[in-house]
């Protein structure tokens, strides 16, 4: 009977825990890319200077990668975690009450160290998931990403036209419906709490060479995400157009995530990414030499398709050389990465603000480059011991 009652068990969170990591993880890209989606409204109702807004997302990376960092320390067991996560979504509320952006800016740092530790926690039993089941399904982690995207670009056209940009943030007070969800999986996991994650040893300058292409993405990701408004807004749209544009950019990063493991049946790793680095650079320079409002919008939504499209190839890539048991290690370290480009983004974009138009192009251009200069390195080396590019 007990037998019984376990494989029922396993058969039941085999099924529920996919929907539940999806959940998390489009509440976690909601959270992040939601602040992008209302920098106008922000702006206004602040009265600060435009140039200051992509700096504005430099507290929201920090917290999370704080979060993600320490998760593993003690100080966070299963009653402090709930409590911290609950703190960091009901902080929350304050935003509807803010008159001074500094404020605002600390809200969303301690708001984004629960998101890390969010994310850190559901990571942690999605590996546990892995080795009970022995599957590798990363498409449910990443899928969550463009999903969330795509609702922030929805609720802006929808909800904050008509109830202001702080509704916005409110909504993540639906955050509650993902630690009801997240309690519920950490109830059924309880057998699995002593479940150990050890890590072998890695080749610290694959893992560097490798670090740098997620930091290389997370640069020209970021700082298109960050400034489409503003290079729609220098192209003089009207503010509802904007917003329609910036679904239809969402949805191409939506394509992009569900085209990626098509493309890997079609090309190799290798020559894929270097195809879609070749690819970004030719559109960067189409956007320096057009004219046309509509092609800019085509082209920036095209650019963040192919950025997509890199982060899943490259991910699957990592995750497909390195061992199983360091899973859980790589997730984090390749998160902590991309948003440390973030970082990076937004410091760009605030020395490059009075022709953000032309450097963005121009950034996406160079780093690309590198990109593609790093993947050569990493064949030669690798070809000559572990045929590394297959």
């Amino acid at each position: 009977m007990s037998n019984r009652k376990y494989r029922i068990s396993n058969q039941f969170l085999h099924y529920i825990l996919s929907p539940i990591i999806f959940l998390v993880f489009s509440f976690f890209s909601y959270n992040i890319f939601i602040q992008n989606f209302v920098f106008i409204e922000i702006q206004d109702f602040f009265n600060i200077s435009k140039k200051l807004l992509p700096l504005s997302n430099i507290p929201m990376f920090l917290g999370i990668i704080i979060g993600i960092f320490f998760s593993n320390n003690k100080i966070f067991n299963r009653k402090s975690f709930v409590l911290f996560i609950s703190f960091s979504v009901l902080i929350n509320i304050l935003i509807f009450f803010l008159k001074n952006f500094y404020v605002f800016l600390f809200i969303r740092f301690l708001s984004s160290v629960g998101l890390g530790l969010l994310i850190s926690y559901i990571l942690k039993y999605y590996y546990i998931y892995v080795k009970m089941y022995s599957l590798n399904n990363i498409t449910i982690i990443k899928s969550g990403i463009p999903f969330g995207i795509v609702i922030a670009a929805i609720f802006t056209v929808f909800f904050v036209q008509n109830l202001g940009w702080k509704s916005a943030f409110l909504f993540l007070l639906a955050g509650f419906f993902t630690l009801i969800s997240l309690n519920f999986l950490l109830q059924y996991l309880y057998i699995e709490k002593n479940t150990s994650i050890k890590f072998s040893k890695v080749n610290k300058v694959h893992l560097l060479m490798l670090s740098a292409l997620f930091f290389i993405i997370g640069i020209n990701f970021f700082i298109l995400i960050a400034n489409a408004k503003f290079i729609l807004i220098s192209k003089k749209f009207d503010y509802n157009s904007i917003n329609l544009y910036m679904i239809i950019i969402s949805i191409f990063i939506l394509f992009g995530d569900m085209i990626s493991e098509y493309l890997l049946k079609i090309f190799n790793k290798k020559n894929l990414l270097l195809y879609l680095n070749l690819l970004a650079i030719f559109i960067s320079i189409s956007i320096l030499s057009t004219f046309s409002e509509y092609l800019i919008v085509f082209f920036i939504s095209l650019n963040l398709l192919i950025q997509t499209i890199l982060w899943n190839i490259t991910l699957i890539y990592v995750l497909d050389f390195f061992e199983t048991n360091i899973f859980y290690f790589l997730i984090k370290l390749i998160l902590i990465i991309t948003f440390l480009g973030g970082i990076c983004s937004s410091i760009f974009s605030y020395f490059l603000y009075e022709n953000l138009y032309k450097n963005i192009p121009l950034i996406i251009i160079i780093m690309s480059f590198i990109f593609i200069g790093i993947l050569l390195i990493l064949s030669k080396y690798n070809n000559r011991n572990y045929h590394f590019m297959e």
